[in-house]
C-alpha cells in the first residue's frame, strides 16, 4: 500500500489560524472503507476527524463518496451547489487520506505509512511459506497451481511479474466503485470460498 497522509485544504489552515468557529468541520470520506473510514464512524480516520472537530470546537459533518477515480473532483473540489461553477463553498474542506504525492491537494506531513503483505491461508499446502520469495522457488508444478489475488496496480502485481507468477494472479480492481461491497469484502469472500 502507498504512504498515506492527512490532507487539509487551505480552508482548514485558515480556520486554525483564525481561532474557533461555529462552522462545521467538513470531511469527505469513503462510507465503506474499513479500517480507514466507514459510515458507522468506526474507522480510525473517523476518529482522527473527531479529534480535529473537537479541538476546533466545530460540529463534524461528512460528505460520503466511494474512494475511487474522481473522488477528489467529486468531493474536495466539488461546490455544494453543483450549478454554481464559480462557488467558493465546497462539499468538504478535508480528506483524511490520499497518496503522499497527490498533486490535487494541499498536503500535510504523512501521519502514517503502510505496506503490502502476503496472506496465505493455513492448511492449503503452503504453511511452510514465510517469505514471498519462497513462492517463486516452489517446483514449477506447484507454482502453476497457485491462485494469488492481485490488484490492478501495485507492488504485489509488479512482484508477481518479476518472479514469473503473473499467470497465477487473479486480478481485482483496487477501485471498483461499488458502494455496497468494497474490494476487501470481496477478497475475504473469495478467500473463504477458496477462490484464491
Amino acid at each position: 500500500m502507498n504512504s498515506y497522509q492527512l490532507v487539509t485544504a487551505l480552508a482548514l489552515a485558515t480556520i486554525s489560524a483564525t481561532g474557533h468557529t461555529t462552522e462545521a468541520f467538513k470531511v469527505c470520506a469513503d462510507p465503506l472503507n474499513p479500517p480507514y473510514s466507514t459510515q458507522k464512524l468506526d474507522g480510525f480516520e473517523n476518529k482522527i476527524a473527531e479529534l480535529f472537530a473537537k479541538t476546533l470546537k466545530q460540529p463534524l459533518e461528512y460528505t460520503w463518496f466511494p474512494q475511487r477515480i474522481g473522488f477528489i473532483r467529486n468531493t474536495l473540489l466539488a461546490p455544494i451547489d453543483e450549478k454554481a461553477v464559480d462557488s467558493k463553498e465546497f462539499k468538504c474542506d478535508v480528506v483524511m487520506n490520499v497518496p503522499e504525492a497527490s498533486d490535487m491537494t494541499l498536503n500535510t506531513q504523512p501521519y502514517y505509512r503502510s505496506t503490502y503483505v502476503l496472506l496465505i491461508a493455513k492448511g492449503r499446502g503452503l504453511d511452510s511459506i514465510k517469505e514471498p520469495e519462497q513462492l517463486a522457488q516452489l517446483p514449477l508444478q506447484q507454482q502453476e497451481q497457485l491462485k494469488i489475488a492481485m490488484f490492478d496496480r501495485g507492488p504485489g502485481t509488479t512482484w508477481l511479474q518479476k518472479n514469473g507468477l503473473l499467470d497465477q494472479g487473479i486480478p481485482y480492481q483496487s477501485m471498483s466503485g461499488d458502494e455496497d461491497n468494497n474490494i476487501a469484502m470481496q477478497l475475504a469472500k473469495d478467500f473463504n470460498s477458496k477462490k484464491n
